[in-house]
Formats: C-alpha cells, sequence, structure tokens
C-alpha cells in the first residue's frame, strides 16, 4: 500500500490547511478536493489506489474548517457579503495548496467543485491546470428561483439534511452522500461512521457559512476560450441524492461544458466504486488531453 505524507500550508488569509499526499513526488499532480462536512479522508482509496499512485502525485488537503485543517476560523475566514467575496476566499485555499505545482490535474467533488470553479472565477480561468474534473456539482446554488433549472437542482428532502448539519444532526446528511438511489441498503456501516466523524469535526458555523454561499458561474464558464472549456469536464451521477442528475445535465450543457453521465451511482461514487471512479477518471483525462 503506498505511504501517506503529510505537510500544511499556509493561505494568504491565514488559515493552516492539512494536505495528505502519496505517490511520488516527481510525478504529476493529481488534487483531489472533498466536499461540504468531509475531509481528505474521503479520498482514503484514492490514496491508497496502486495505479494512481504510480501515475501520480495524488494531494488532498483538507479545506479551511474541515478535518485537520485550521477550524477556529475568524467570520472574515469563514464568509463574505458577496459572491466575489465568497470565491475571494475560497480561492485562497486552491492557491495555497498548488503553489509551486506545474499542470496539475484538478478534481473537485461537490462543494469541493464549487471551490475550484470559486478559484477559476477569481483568476479568471483555470490557468495552468492540465485538466479540471468537476464532480457532482453544479455551477450554480443559492435560493431557488422560479422557472430557474436551481429550483429542480436540489430536493428538499437533501436541503433539509443539508441545514441540519448546522445543528450538529449529520445523519440523514451522510446517508444522502453514500445512497445510490433513494431506498439504498446496501451502504457499508464503516464508511457511514467515518462520514459521521468527519462531519462532526466541521463547526457549524463553518457549515452555515458555506450554506450561505450563492454563486451562478454558467455565464463566466461559458465565456472562457474553447481551448479552456476543453480541459473541464463534469461528471453526473445518475442517481445522486444531492442534486438531481437531469437538470444538473442540462445546467452544464447550457454552460458549454463537457459532461459524462454515470449511470447507477450515486454523490459519492469514487468512495463506494473506487475503480470505477478511476476509470471515469482517466478517460476524462485522456479526452481533455486529445483535445489540448
Amino acid at each position: 500500500m503506498p505511504t501517506t505524507r503529510r505537510r500544511t500550508v499556509t493561505t494568504a488569509d491565514g488559515v493552516t490547511l492539512n494536505v495528505v499526499e502519496a505517490g511520488d513526488p516527481a510525478a504529476p499532480p493529481l488534487v483531489l478536493l472533498h466536499g461540504f462536512a468531509c475531509s481528505s479522508r474521503y479520498w482514503q482509496r484514492q490514496l491508497a489506489d496502486p495505479v494512481l499512485t504510480e501515475r501520480f502525485r495524488v494531494i488532498a488537503p483538507d479545506l479551511r474548517g474541515h478535518g485537520d485543517s485550521q477550524t477556529d476560523l475568524a467570520e472574515a475566514q469563514m464568509s463574505a457579503d458577496s459572491m466575489d467575496g465568497h470565491a475571494r476566499l475560497w480561492a485562497h485555499d486552491v492557491d495555497a495548496v498548488c503553489d509551486g505545482l506545474e499542470a496539475p490535474v484538478l478534481v473537485g467533488w461537490s462543494f469541493g467543485g464549487a471551490v475550484l470553479q470559486s478559484h477559476a472565477y477569481v483568476h479568471g480561468g483555470i490557468g495552468n491546470a492540465a485538466a479540471v474534473v468537476l464532480m457532482n456539482v453544479p455551477p450554480l446554488l443559492g435560493p431557488p428561483v422560479e422557472g430557474e433549472p436551481l429550483a429542480e437542482l436540489v430536493s428538499p428532502e437533501a436541503l433539509g439534511a443539508l441545514v441540519a448539519t448546522t445543528r450538529g444532526e449529520v445523519e440523514d446528511f451522510t446517508v444522502a452522500v453514500f445512497a445510490r438511489g433513494p431506498h439504498d441498503g446496501s451502504i457499508d456501516a464503516a464508511d457511514l461512521a467515518m462520514a459521521e466523524e468527519v462531519a462532526r469535526q466541521c463547526p457549524a458555523s463553518v457549515c452555515s457559512a458555506m450554506l450561505g454561499y450563492a454563486f451562478d458561474f454558467r455565464t463566466f464558464i461559458a465565456a472562457l476560450p474553447q481551448r479552456e472549456r476543453d480541459r473541464i469536464t463534469a461528471v453526473v451521477a445518475d442517481e445522486d441524492q444531492i442534486f438531481h442528475a437531469e437538470p444538473m445535465h442540462a445546467v452544464w450543457q447550457h454552460a458549454g461544458a463537457r459532461t459524462v453521465r454515470v449511470p447507477g451511482e450515486g454523490h459519492a461514487l469514487f468512495l463506494r466504486d473506487p475503480d470505477r471512479f478511476r476509470d471515469v477518471l482517466l478517460d476524462c483525462l485522456a479526452t481533455s488531453t486529445a483535445e489540448r
């Protein structure tokens, strides 16, 4: 099993982040960003994957307020009063983790995908990234507006489970993350226990701040040069119980991004079926490389 290494980095606004790595330090970097109330522990199977760690320097940070990163955050380190301010805040994390990396592959799952979109938005593009994979995350979030696809993206049950985390109630949230469909009885108990432990590490104030981040990156993504959009892939799992697949697929197509549908999988496909996730990821990278 590949050996993991730990280091810390400090963001431009003074937040200390924990970073876990595996694989050859000289190999091309593969940066994996976790989701809402999660941590680098969610990527444990990728950090132990002999195929990925032979090919890449696999890098999995804990975002601010999560896992073993700094959780005692000032208000200005958690939230802002505008979309631009929120985007700059989360872009700091990507900047700190990717400092000195050449042509990284950036994978953002769920809220981690919002973080990657925030980073691109702040910097006016995806920069030197070899590829960007946005997994089970839409390009817009916020209060539902009638007639907008956002009204169809998140079910009331999923929204309720997310809001409950701000009260320390994480059980419904973790089940929704792992479920493949609405009545999935196949979720591994050890995975659920890990997810509940990790969710409780994330302070309620951080959960509230993230849920208060409303954004819409559709126009920004659609305006990117074609050579950049060719390096972006949105992965949509058909049985996702957080974000509904059909409206998410539609909004990504409207934004001009390539989409890949994954039938039979839920929100956390990389934990439920790491081999399938690896195949999907490598196919995304092969397509991005072919079109550069």
